[in-house]
């Protein structure tokens, strides 16, 4: 989604967002479940539940990385509107770990 790839193909099983969707399934059991209830993968309203549960999946797996090695962290939360005034919010985490390396 991100590097601007086509989410379809020739072939729907083999595109590209099915793979991807097969790949996290794996190691993913809500995104197993997910899958196996739902027909409609390329609807605009499933890729955007597909890219909020990446996204949360992401800052859970940060937040847990940032509370295991580090005391001291920042998050900067910034909003701003796009052109069809919605809002779009951007979340930054800083963190030291144990050897003051800032990531």
């Amino acid at each position: 989604m991100r590097q601007g790839l086509a989410f379809r193909g020739h072939v729907d099983d083999e595109s590209n967002f099915q793979q991807l969707l097969k790949m996290q399934s794996e190691t993913d059991c809500d995104m197993r479940s997910w899958l196996q209830q739902t027909t409609n993968f390329t609807s605009h309203e499933c890729i955007e539940e597909i890219q909020k549960l990446y996204s949360h999946r992401i800052i859970r797996n940060i937040v847990k990385e940032i509370a295991s090695q580090s005391v001291i962290y920042r998050v900067v939360v910034d909003g701003t509107q796009d052109i069809n005034s919605k809002e779009q919010l951007s979340v930054c985490f800083r963190h030291v770990d144990a050897d003051l390396h800032v990531h």
